[in-house]
Parts: structure tokens; sequence; C-alpha cells
């Protein structure tokens, strides 16, 4: 099996080519992002529910959409966190409420 990636490298592999397909079309690999505006996520603590806005969402290898988590040094799905319960519309948006 060969990859091609869009900086012109050829990734060839003759074993786990199985391990290798299940991996780049699973629910982890990101194939593409898009920037959203007015979508939040609601997480409950146990305490309550917070909710915090999604900048970024992510088509995955199986063709889901999911909300991305984006911060200086790292990126995770949102929908892993504990207490997850889903995206919802927020209006007003948070930067125009100041919040």
């Amino acid at each position: 099996m060969s990859i091609y990636l869009d900086n012109g490298k050829v990734i060839k592999t003759d074993y786990a080519c199985e391990r290798v397909l299940a991996d780049i079309t699973g629910r982890d690999f990101i194939v593409g992002t898009a920037p959203c505006e007015g979508v939040s996520v609601a997480i409950d603590s146990g305490e309550g529910t917070r909710f915090y806005p999604v900048r970024q969402l992510a088509l995955t290898g199986d063709g889901e959409v999911r909300p991305l988590s984006v911060q200086f040094d790292r990126i995770e799905f949102f929908d892993e966190w504990p207490g997850y319960g889903g995206m919802t519309y927020t209006w007003p948006h948070a930067e125009e409420t100041g919040l």
C-alpha cells in the first residue's frame, strides 16, 4: 500500500495494511477542519452544565464531524471529554456578550 502525502512524500507499507487502513479511515484520523462560530459543547461536570465555544470542527476518516478543542499546545476532541452532552447553537455569540 502506498500513501501519497500532499507534501510529495510517499509512505509505502507492505505489512499491517489492514491496520494502517483502519487508522486512516477511523474516527480519530482528521481528514479536514472547518472554522465555525455560534457553536458550543455542553459538558456536565456533575455540579452543572458548562458551555465551551467550538471554533473548529473536524471531519474524520469515518465521515463523522467532531468538535475540536484547540488550545495553545494541543488539540483534543471535545466529545471525548467526561460529561460531553453534545453540540448546541449558541446565541448570542460569546464574543458579542464579552464572555
